[in-house]
């Protein structure tokens, strides 16, 4: 009561100051809500609170002036039109693919309403911006339904460079058109809403200057991709910090096989004894005493043949303060460098009275320091198809020069022979060439990818789950019927028979958390797009007055693809059923799929356009053809209406919804039962274990046809992940010629990505490189290159990605590449001046070909019995495996937070990550986060103070780090599949017209000796003048 009281003249003021905006709305005709926010210092906490008071207190409800201003308010924060939180600033509509640069005469418009957005903003305080596409589906019965999507959400502010805020805006467009495949025109929403104020946070200056710097340091990189700027030549190494910050140790202060001054053989036998080493091998160690830095350190070596065939040998160092006790001298004889200091060593003194080393040690691995194995070779070209002992594939490094330059071959050896040394401890390789280091692998450390395991049951734990809705006025989905349907029962209900929707989903959903529901899946179509929201939305609500206990999942947008439901029961026992989307598992619409399946129940007709919150209860004629918006033909329409009237039949809409109902319920049910029957029988896993089909390709692969042993995988992260994803440029879309009026040919691959997956994939652990020689590569380089003129290569063939966009460039660029398709670009006469940075990997072949053999075989032979579902499943299968493998590290998740006044959570995770609240549902939010913020920020806005900071869980952001992937894998077969169809867009007297990922159109048939049914081979699809 308190707050209500002293909220209630603000509230006045509130009122009155948005009256006055919208009486300034209704005369400009120009809806720009952020004008009324920004006009009085109100920000978006007030705003917020201001709903949530009136919303709560019943006494509003009677007065006019603030039932119009919850209306208001509810528009912007409430309503699915707008993101929650987030004022509506700006609409684009129609927005054209953009081929011209961004900061170009051509696009002044958007500057200038950018400018205006800017320009209204307060200064003092930081805003977020958020674009919002909007795109329009049609779904298998032929309704239009809008779906959005949002960028990233970024920081602006009062002031802010308006050439960043273009950058942005292209740059997320063009993301989102290459995502989701967009060739029309689009729409755009623009959203701001503040995100800290000056009076709030005593570091706010600091933030912003950082803020700032982020910011000019993207537009540079926006400057360079694209053009505008031009840049100093660039001769630093990707890897440049993280090969000179790493220690190499004793392993490269060794000089190839000078060891050192050779001991003794009294001294020899002493260290035998103090070591426990047997005297039988006394002709096959040798010691050494070594100074480096200062310190003295015994070597032991086991002796090295100088044959390639025999060489290699175990090296161990101890330091010899461990031996103190002993007297070093100097034996001339041993060839000591003469600049280095002479050690001494008494003869006159037993290493068995030596102390600390009183007793012989009977481990003598705890006295080792440092331990590599020699390898000695003759002298040969060093090339990238060497070996090193361990027999993984070398990379190339030079050594430091402070480490390489000015060594002298040893006398006691010849010039000319090759030591490699492969370190113990660190994994560096290291190659001498007359004692001198002319080479470093640095082996990243990475993850190996598990074997899965089998099933030993099916499971038929499934069910499935429907809801049926209409479209308000205000664009916004609303549930009028739901059911679900198991092996035991089919239930449906009616929002007639329910105060609200919610309540009706509520009941359903109760319903369902039986004992005999249990672990049960239940699938709905396309569950992440309409169904799923709906049901979380309620389940929100509600959740803590029924007992639940949710948990979402999403993929790498952010899109929801599963909801998990508990409900804790007596004796500490808990029921829970998993809610989770069909479409992800069979991506196609219910009415194929049911018509594939041969299911008993096909999809039936139903007049979506009809049913509306006036006619959820009609009971009369048929409606009218045009509310049968699913393709229905007008003579179906008659035969349909007329049975009606033949036999004196009402149409009731309650009984048609739930008759339609239990059809796709059916019908669904039908279907993933008969699905995972067969998953099961082929392949021995059940579906329920994974969420879409790229997830169970990948499990088939790795429970059946993975090797860890002879082709295993490995996992990339941070910076070395990043590395390669520059150089991951998916298919290519390509219009060469507009318009041709003779004959076209237009023939696509066989199992295109399929068939690259068996070629030589970049395997083992990645080497960080100083290669510069490309042919010496293989892996991943980043190269200056100059491509041919139009004149010279009428298609251009190497792919860059700028701003946002992969295209295939002239001119000079540099950017990331797989080796092998930087060569066949070369021998296309693209000129490489440079190699920069360099990654390399083991040429490894086989690992996904039994997968890829076995799966075409089945798919083959169900093409030849004509079995559509098999064909259908095992084309998925073979397509799906490559993109699981470039699974992004991101940290976009999906989940549910509480917004207890005690909890700090939902606060922490609004200041220190890129996040949104999506949903609010009492003392739930759902909340979308991509990550953390910039770790120079977070660590700003941690000295806030303003929740409680795990010390070990806020850090500067380890460049290395991260979830891993094998990218590696997807960017090669990608590169492979460009490669291929690169053969055949510059025939002589056969013209490239254009083509895409897995096709080409030609002006002539292609040789008859590339067409055909077989993996890889072309078919053509059509003849077209």
């Amino acid at each position: 009561m308190m707050q209500h009281f002293i909220s209630l003249n603000f509230y006045n003021h509130i009122y009155n100051f948005i009256s006055l905006g919208n009486r300034r709305q209704h005369s400009t005709g120009i809806p720009n809500v952020n004008r009324y926010v920004n006009a009085n210092q109100i920000n978006k906490q007030t705003i917020l609170q201001a709903y949530e008071i009136i919303k709560n207190n019943p006494e509003f409800n009677t007065n006019v002036a603030y039932i119009g201003l919850k209306g208001f308010l509810e528009d912007r924060v409430v309503n699915n039109n707008f993101i929650h939180g987030y004022v509506y600033n700006d609409s684009f509509v129609n927005i054209p693919i953009m081929d011209d640069e961004i900061l170009s005469s051509e696009n002044v418009a958007y500057r200038l309403r950018f400018e205006s957005i800017l320009n209204s903003l307060l200064s003092n305080r930081i805003y977020k911006m958020v674009f919002r596409w909007e795109t329009v589906e049609i779904d298998d019965v032929g309704r239009r339904k809008s779906q959005y999507n949002s960028s990233p959400s970024f920081f602006i502010h009062k002031g802010l460079d308006i050439d960043v805020v273009l950058y942005r805006f292209n740059y997320y467009l063009n993301n989102f058109i290459n995502q989701y495949s967009i060739s029309e025109n689009i729409n755009l929403d623009i959203f701001t809403k503040e995100w800290i104020d000056y009076n709030d946070f005593k570091n706010f200056d600091k933030i912003l200057s950082t803020i700032k710097q982020k910011d000019a340091e993207f537009k540079k990189r926006m400057l360079k991709s694209s053009g505008s700027e031009i840049s100093q030549e660039k001769n630093n190494s990707f890897f440049k910090n993280y090969l000179a910050g790493k220690k190499i140790y004793l392993v490269e202060y060794i000089k190839g096989l000078n060891y050192g001054d050779l001991v003794s053989s009294s001294l020899k036998l002493e260290l035998f004894k103090k070591l426990n080493i047997e005297l039988s091998k006394i002709d096959q160690i040798d010691f050494y005493t070594n100074i480096i830095n200062g310190r003295c350190y015994i070597i032991k070596v086991d002796k090295i043949s100088s044959s390639s065939n025999e060489g290699g040998g175990a090296v161990s160092v101890y330091l010899n303060s461990y031996l103190e006790s002993l007297t070093i001298v100097h034996d001339s004889s041993n060839g000591t460098h003469p600049s280095e200091p002479r050690p001494q060593i008494s003869t006159g003194t037993s290493l068995s009275e030596a102390q600390p080393l009183s007793n012989t040690f009977t481990n003598s691995e705890y006295l080792v320091i440092e331990s590599w194995t020699d390898t000695i070779g003759e002298h040969q070209p060093l090339v990238n198809s060497e070996l090193d002992p361990s027999g993984v594939h070398s990379g190339l490094v030079v050594a430091s020069e402070e480490h390489s330059s000015g060594l002298v071959a040893s006398e006691d050896h010849p010039s000319g022979l090759v030591v490699t040394r492969t370190s113990l401890l660190s994994g560096h390789t290291i190659t001498f060439v007359n004692n001198e280091a002319v080479r470093t692998d640095i082996r990243f450390n990475s993850k190996q990818l598990l074997e899965s395991y089998r099933n030993f049951d099916k499971d038929n734990n499934i069910g499935t789950i429907d809801i049926e809705s209409y479209t308000n006025d205000q664009n916004e989905a609303v549930a009028y019927s739901i059911g679900y349907k198991t092996d035991k029962l089919l239930q449906t209900f009616y929002l007639d028979s329910f105060d609200s929707t919610h309540s009706m989903i509520l009941s359903c959903i109760e319903s369902m958390l039986t004992k005999d529901n249990h672990r049960y899946s239940f699938y709905a179509h396309n569950m992440g797009e309409f169904d799923g929201i709906l049901i979380l939305k309620s389940l929100m609500l509600r959740s803590d007055e029924l007992g639940l206990t949710l948990k979402t999942f999403s993929n790498n947008e952010g899109k929801l693809i599963s909801i998990e439901i508990s409900k804790k029961i007596a004796h500490k026992k808990s029921i829970k059923i998993s809610i989770l989307d069909s479409y992800l598992l069979l991506p196609q619409s219910l009415s194929k799929l049911a018509s594939v399946f041969n299911c008993n129940v096909q999809k039936s007709v139903f007049p979506y356009e009809f049913m509306a919150a006036s006619t959820i209860s009609y009971r009369g004629d048929v409606p009218a053809y045009s509310y049968f918006a699913n393709g229905m033909s007008l003579e179906s329409y008659t035969e349909y209406a007329s049975n009606y009237v033949e036999n004196n039949l009402v149409w009731d809409s309650k009984l048609e919804t739930i008759k339609y109902l239990e059809n796709d319920l059916n019908s669904l049910y039908e279907v993933m039962m008969s699905f995972n029957k067969i998953i099961f029988r082929q392949f021995g896993v059940n579906i329920t274990r994974v969420r879409t089909i790229s997830g169970l390709a990948f499990l088939i692969f790795t429970s059946k046809y993975y090797s860890p042993k002879t082709t295993p995988i490995y996992f990339t992260k941070g910076k070395i992940e990043n590395f390669i994803r520059e150089g991951y440029h998916e298919g290519i879309v390509d219009v060469v010629t507009n318009y041709t009026n003779k004959l076209c040919y237009k023939f696509n691959v066989n199992s295109h990505y399929p068939n690259s997956m068996k070629l030589t994939m970049p395997g083992g652990k990645p080497k960080i490189s100083s290669e510069t020689d490309l042919d010496k590569a293989f892996g991943f380089v980043e190269a200056k290159v100059e491509a041919p003129t139009e004149a010279e290569l009428r298609v251009a063939i190497l792919p860059i990605r700028r701003d946002g966009k992969t295209v295939l460039f002239r001119g000079t660029a540099t950017g990331v590449w797989f080796s092998e398709e930087l060569k066949m670009a070369r021998s296309y006469g693209y000129k490489i001046h440079k190699i920069i940075s360099c990654l390399q990997f083991e040429r490894v072949d086989g690992t996904f070909n039994k997968y890829i053999d076995d799966i075409f075989a089945l798919k083959k032979e169900a093409d030849l019995e004509k079995n559509n579902v098999l064909t259908m499943i095992f084309k998925s299968l073979l397509n799906s495996l490559y993109g699981r493998l470039a699974l992004k590290s991101d940290q976009t998740k999906l989940s549910i937070v509480r917004s207890a006044v005690e909890d700090s959570k939902l606060t922490k995770i609004s200041l220190t990550e890129q996040s949104e609240v999506l949903i609010r549902g009492n003392n739930l939010n759902l909340v979308l986060s991509r990550g953390p913020l910039d770790s120079d920020i977070v660590q700003l806005v941690n000295e806030e103070k303003l929740y409680k900071v795990n010390r070990l869980e806020f850090h500067a952001t380890d460049p290395w780090a991260g979830k891993g992937s094998s990218v590696q894998y997807s960017a090669a077969i990608s590169a492979y599949a460009r490669m291929y169809l690169n053969q055949f867009k510059n025939i002589p007297g056969n013209d490239y017209l254009g083509g895409d990922t897995a096709s080409i159109i030609l002006s002539k048939p292609l040789d008859s000796k590339y067409v055909g049914n077989n993996l890889g081979q072309f078919k053509l699809e059509y003849v077209k003048k």
